[in-house]
């Protein structure tokens, strides 16, 4: 931001000596205008009576969130993405505690979880943040898994997209619906942490590999 600071020291002809407001004709001390570190005097000069309104700071706009959290992620989490360690994984799940093991997991193998609790959102913040990986909870609410990942595979970014079912329905009519729904794989819940990591690094090998050698 830029400080209202740097605009009053400029304007040093019509203060003259800020420290006297009564006396503006006394143009020759002008060292007190110079010292922009006290804030109490001064102001702009212009109105040495007010300077609360004088030193009002100029404020930054605000960036979007989602602008923020782009640029964190691809120009500066300390290279991790440069060197392919990090990859984006979109969990969409609806209970707290699969919710907490699933990121529990993808975060001890290196990878940057986003989370959703509803098809619509998920699809949303899919189309926005282009996961890597998408574990996919089948029943959740507003779009359950099914339209979810029939709808990602209708978009061009979604067409290579890797997608996993993660659901307690693992009947096979509900294994062979959620792969003919597009998912390309299934995981069966209850699971072992060591089973979901494995399909994490089944669909991100080359992720996986990178992230074993820089240990």
């Amino acid at each position: 931001a830029t400080s209202s600071r740097g605009t009053d020291s400029g304007d040093s002809s019509d203060s003259g000596d800020s420290g006297d407001s009564g006396d503006s004709g006394d143009s020759g001390d002008s060292g007190d205008s110079g010292d922009s570190g006290d804030s109490g005097d001064g102001g702009d000069g212009r109105d040495a009576g007010g300077p609360a309104q004088a030193h009002q700071a100029r404020l930054p706009r605000r960036t979007p969130a989602w602008r923020t959290w782009t640029h964190e992620d691809d120009r500066s989490r300390n290279g991790d993405r440069g060197r392919g360690v990090v990859a984006r994984i979109l969990i969409v799940e609806d209970d707290a505690a699969s919710m907490d093991l699933a990121l529990r997991i993808v975060r001890l193998a290196q990878h940057e979880p986003i989370t959703t609790m509803d098809g619509e959102t998920a699809f949303a913040v899919a189309q926005a943040t282009r996961p890597e990986l998408i574990l996919l909870d089948l029943h959740i609410p507003r779009l359950d898994g099914f339209a979810f990942a029939r709808a990602v595979r209708k978009e061009p970014w979604g067409k290579d997209l890797r997608m996993v079912a993660v659901s307690a329905s693992a009947t096979p009519p509900d294994r062979d619906r959620a792969i003919a729904a597009g998912c390309d794989g299934f995981l069966a819940k209850p699971y072992y942490p060591e089973q979901l990591r494995a399909v994490i690094d089944q669909y991100l090998p080359a992720r996986a590999k990178r992230a074993q050698k820089g240990r």
